[in-house]
């Protein structure tokens, strides 16, 4: 399928709607049934022994398996043990951020950056860098005194990008170099100061100068959410790419964060896939996981829950896989065990419940990583 055909269709997806439907505990046999038909026609895949322990992720496949990783946890043996034994890809949760490593004075503080990239040589991982610009995060005291001041902005924006990007190249084969651009809607672009002071989609290009001048051989990417949830945001998503290409900036690979959740409907992230591969670009599959929120919201049993997260990362990880070699860039989950979670922490609205992780709070397999193993295996 061309690029215009497959653009042209996700418009036409657009116009439904989100494409999803909305699910609940008395039709949970309904929609588990709705996975079984969609990977019935499928080739069988490998079903690995149970066994305790089970065999580590990065041993089952050449293919990079990662997680995002929080260096406050290294005197934690359970986590360290799991980091190492299952993960050859480690992506920073916030410690690369621009407000995590410079002060309010414009100083850098390598601290915490350092012990990740200490961490990572001494378990034979790679590092992934996230995020060199991030709307989110454009509340730097350094960057806000230059609020206005186009030129002295624009030196400063792509100074931070190679001071950082040099730093770590030789850990750091590959970079989000802009992370969520898309508007929540999917019309248009997010504000920030980046955008404000530089140009909605000029920072974005000067960002992808500034990277690939300090690592030209660095996989420089463009991640984003929710594309396999809401087909307009992957137009836009999709469009930006090919412009940012056309204006030669060496875009190398397409980030899709894959938080779902207990709503998702079975064959939308193969269909986001699709979509994506199209681009012919590495594909990263950056930021998995599965929210169902804190236990007592919920109408589901967790044993329901298990089941939906079971099929959707079996789903998730037979579409990553089924891409051209090539296109694979990574596998990444969003972190270790579920205690580890970001959605279990207050600031995100979580009590410590969510279930969204491969592992559970006392490090144990669930029935999801098994069905991540057993891809793996078959597709080695």
């Amino acid at each position: 399928m061309d690029r215009r055909t497959v653009l042209a269709s996700l418009f036409a997806l657009a116009s439904c709607g989100r494409g999803a439907e909305a699910y609940g505990p008395k039709d949970i046999d309904a929609r588990l049934a709705d996975f079984d038909r969609q990977t019935a026609g499928l080739p069988e895949v490998a079903d690995l022994p149970r066994t305790d322990p089970p065999p580590g992720l990065r041993d089952l496949s050449d293919l990079p398996i990662g997680t995002c990783f929080l260096p406050d946890k290294v005197s934690d043996s359970v986590f360290v043990d799991l980091t190492a034994r299952h993960f050859s890809q480690l992506t920073p949760e916030w410690n690369f951020q621009l407000p995590a490593v410079m002060g309010e004075d414009g100083r850098y503080d390598w601290t915490w950056p350092d012990r990740i990239a200490d961490f990572a040589r001494a378990h034979g991982q790679r590092l992934h860098g996230t995020s060199l610009v991030w709307y989110a995060l454009d509340d730097v005291p350094a960057f806000q005194r230059l609020d206005g001041q186009a030129a002295a902005f624009g030196r400063a924006f792509e100074t931070h990008i190679q001071t950082i990007v040099k730093r770590y190249r030789a850990m750091t084969p590959s970079w989000d170099v802009v992370n969520e651009p898309v508007a929540e809607d999917g019309n248009g672009f997010r504000d920030s100061l980046w955008s404000r002071n530089l140009g909605p989609e000029d920072y974005m290009v000067r960002a992808f100068e500034a990277a690939a001048e300090a690592d030209p051989g660095a996989i420089l990417f463009v991640n984003d959410y929710n594309l396999e949830l809401l087909p307009e945001k992957r137009v836009t998503f999709m469009r930006l790419v090919d412009r940012l290409r056309s204006r030669g900036c060496k875009v190398g690979g397409v980030g899709t964060q894959t938080h779902l959740h207990a709503d998702t409907a079975p064959g939308l992230v193969t269909a986001a896939l699709t979509d994506l591969a199209s681009l012919g670009l590495p594909i990263h599959i950056s930021e998995f996981d599965v929210k169902f929120g804190p236990a007592g919201r919920s109408p589901l049993t967790r044993a329901q829950k298990l089941s939906i997260q079971e099929a959707l990362t079996a789903e998730t990880a037979a579409a990553f896989l089924a891409l051209p070699v090539a296109q694979r860039h990574a596998f990444t989950t969003w972190g270790v065990r579920d205690s580890d979670s970001n959605l279990n922490r207050p600031e995100y609205d979580g009590d410590g419940s969510d279930l969204p992780l491969l592992f559970d709070e006392g490090g144990q397999p669930k029935p999801a990583f098994w069905a991540l193993a057993d891809r793996l295996a078959t597709a080695a």
